[in-house]
């Protein structure tokens, strides 16, 4: 059957922010007809941990998001099943000295305010949950049982299935290379496949969203930031709850500490995947759109893991791999409509919490084509609000 160049909205990218709102608007009764230049969670969403964690976040809008996202996420974990691989034992940040305990207090006090059910354990407490940490390289750690992980590619792919189920149009290998505008408002895009319309276009590019920006004349400061992962070969059950050093909050919260070296934006992530391959690493690297792996940053991470989890020293590493994380400065992602340009909107910019925020994003991005309004109120993920 001949493919219609006419729809009701056309998704660019066929990362998870696209695939969630090819998937909400779907649900909705919107056609939908997705483009992606490569193939389905090939950049982004296909290299990256699957963390939904809400213990990371500050109080505030951000924890307001997650706590949204992460209710309609259980919800699609029980309509997906199987089919995604997904963990539910919660989530932990380990703090390794005193002064790192004192900061973690003061956040885990205004987690629990925000309704978070959160705690600090002891480091005899961290053993008992976690019994292959080294208990005497830290001081405690954090725990929630909130915490959830899901496998990325996994999700995509659900997300994708049911969209084209209620009659999304996937189209995958084609390019677009140019906005088609009348009278101030987005019509359609042009792609190397043929011109397609429509009455809105969403710009879910992630890493190359600047791009499709700058076809309008639109900035958009999304930066790429690497981040390189390990794998080892499959081994008996060792990790039990997906982990986090707790410098990573520090990370998160003053960027230039990662243009100083390769090593001071590694800090030990690690995981267990249901076939006991261990995920390590979470690095963060300015470096442009090079997807390389590089041997500074994949000592350290095996480094930083060993020496909380020395267990690990035996294990053989079987693969590395890097993704760039679609990073907006100040850690929001960007959704919504674009100030003078009418049906376009924006849906990037989650950094390494795409994965996270997708269920939220995709349930903004539908509500708004359909109902000119947001459960949520948008105007603090404005692109605007670079440009005030």
């Amino acid at each position: 059957m001949k493919k219609s160049n006419h729809t009701g909205a056309i998704i660019i990218g066929g990362g998870v922010i696209g695939a969630a709102s090819a998937y909400y608007l779907s649900k909705a009764g919107v056609p939908v007809v997705l483009v992606e230049k490569e193939d389905v969670a090939s950049q982004t969403s296909g290299a990256c941990n699957g963390y939904i964690w809400l213990g990371t976040k500050k109080a505030g809008f951000h924890l307001k998001l997650g706590k949204a996202s992460l209710e309609l996420m259980k919800v699609l974990m029980e309509e997906m099943g199987d089919e995604v691989e997904h963990d539910l034992s919660g989530e932990m940040l380990l703090i390794e000295t005193e002064d790192d305990l004192e900061g973690m207090q003061e956040f885990v006090t205004k987690q629990r305010e925000a309704g978070v059910d959160i705690r600090i354990l002891t480091r005899y407490e961290t053993k008992e949950m976690q019994p292959a940490v080294a208990e005497e390289r830290i001081v405690g750690a954090t725990y929630s049982p909130l915490g959830m992980q899901v496998n990325p590619i996994d999700l995509v792919l659900g997300y994708m299935r049911r969209a084209t189920k209620m009659g999304a149009d996937i189209r995958l290998r084609t390019c677009v290379i140019g906005i088609r505008v009348e009278s101030g408002r987005a019509i359609g895009v042009e792609t190397d496949q043929g011109d397609i319309y429509a009455p809105w276009v969403v710009n879910s590019g992630g890493i190359f969203a600047p791009e499709i920006g700058r076809m309008l004349g639109i900035e958009i400061p999304i930066s790429p930031l690497r981040g390189q992962l390990l794998v080892t070969e499959p081994v008996p059950p060792l990790i039990r709850i997906p982990t986090i050093e707790s410098k990573y909050l520090l990370l998160k919260r003053n960027p230039d500490l990662l243009k100083r070296t390769t090593r001071s934006g590694v800090t030990c992530g690690i995981w267990q995947s249901e076939n006991g391959n261990i995920y390590l690493g979470s690095s963060k690297e300015f470096v442009g759109y090079n997807r390389g792996n590089t041997f500074e940053a994949m000592a350290t991470s095996a480094q930083k893991a060993i020496h909380f989890y020395p267990q690990l020293s035996p294990f053989h590493i079987i693969r590395a791999y890097a993704g760039l994380r679609p990073y907006v400065e100040d850690g929001i992602p960007i959704v919504g409509p674009v100030n003078g340009i009418g049906g376009f909107l924006m849906a990037a910019g989650h950094g390494g919490d795409g994965i996270a925020l997708s269920p939220i994003t995709g349930k903004l991005i539908s509500e708004f084509i359909v109902n000119g309004k947001t459960s949520i109120p948008m105007d603090e993920l404005a692109l605007s609000r670079f440009h005030s």
